[in-house]
């Protein structure tokens, strides 16, 4: 059996395992199908934004749909990825330093800031 994520995700995480086995939809869900359709997803939020659509709640459920799909097919621990995502984006954009700014960590780390 693969991973679960933590007790807050858990329900969520089985119901979409469930509905997926149920309807027998494992033998379509490789990692390159479901990263088309994250893509695919992203796109029509993106497009709900130009047009500036209500239906944003709907496409981002979608996309984490997908996206937990994606992650049970690879047997990724979402919640230990996202962790230390969160922890090298703290160590790579110190906060005194990029406040209010929008420059790539790689300029801050080439002593860009000592430039301007």
């Amino acid at each position: 059996m693969k991973k679960q994520c933590n007790d807050k995700n858990t329900h969520m995480f089985l119901s979409k395992r469930e509905f997926i086995e149920e309807r027998d939809w494992n033998k379509f869900h490789h990692p390159k199908e479901l990263a088309i359709s994250i893509s695919l997803e992203s796109v029509e939020l993106l497009e709900l934004f130009q047009c500036k659509d209500k239906e944003t709640l709907k496409e981002i459920a979608d996309i984490l749909i997908y996206t937990l799909s994606f992650s049970n097919q690879l047997d990724i621990d979402l919640d230990s990825v996202i962790i230390k995502k969160l922890n090298k984006n703290n160590r790579e954009y110190n906060k005194t330093l990029v406040k209010g700014k929008t420059k790539k960590c790689t300029y801050y780390s080439k002593g860009g800031e000592q430039n301007e």
